[in-house]
């Protein structure tokens, strides 16, 4: 079970998800698992209607957020470890962690039905992006728990657009 990361430190709790057994958490994370507009994830479904045919295919936004940012944070950790440059500890550690409350974040602005919520807008003549519901979420409603701990939201959200305006996760 891990404890402790080489350079967020100890990690203040542990979950199990299926595909990668125990991932640990800072107080940071935490702090946004624990906000109703995270929580609300765990009823969104990854894949809609897809476990009906597919039976192990019924994971939520919520497992694959954690998933997304562990995954994210041992990339971060990586490139950091074998990239060459030096840094001081404090900025790496802002840097890995900014990384994983990104990725965590991804998916925030999913409605229920994922995707089908989008197309469903669509064919109503109405323009709605999980995207954007997500940019206003995080300066929102997320705003408190990310700025009690000295991260903007806008940084986070620079880190999932990039400058074609696409979310890095949907090039």
């Amino acid at each position: 079970m891990p404890l402790y990361h080489i350079f967020l430190g100890k990690f203040k709790k542990a979950v199990r998800i299926p595909e990668y057994g125990y991932i640990g958490l800072t107080e940071k994370e935490l702090k946004v698992i624990d906000t109703f507009e995270f929580q609300r994830l765990r009823w969104i479904r990854q894949a809609p209607g897809a476990y009906m045919v597919y039976p192990g295919m019924s994971h939520t936004r919520f497992e694959h957020s954690l998933g997304v940012m562990h995954l994210a944070g041992e990339a971060a950790t990586h490139v950091i470890l074998n990239s060459g440059i030096v840094s001081n500890r404090n900025e790496i550690e802002e840097t890995v962690q900014l990384t994983r409350l990104a990725a965590l974040l991804h998916d925030i602005g999913h409605g229920p039905f994922s995707h089908t919520f989008e197309l469903a807008h669509q064919l109503a003549g109405s323009e709605w992006k999980h995207e954007e519901a997500g940019r206003q979420i995080i300066r929102t409603k997320l705003n408190d728990a990310l700025n009690q701990y000295g991260f903007a939201p806008d940084d986070i959200i620079k880190l999932l657009d990039n400058k074609s305006g696409k979310p890095w996760y949907h090039l």
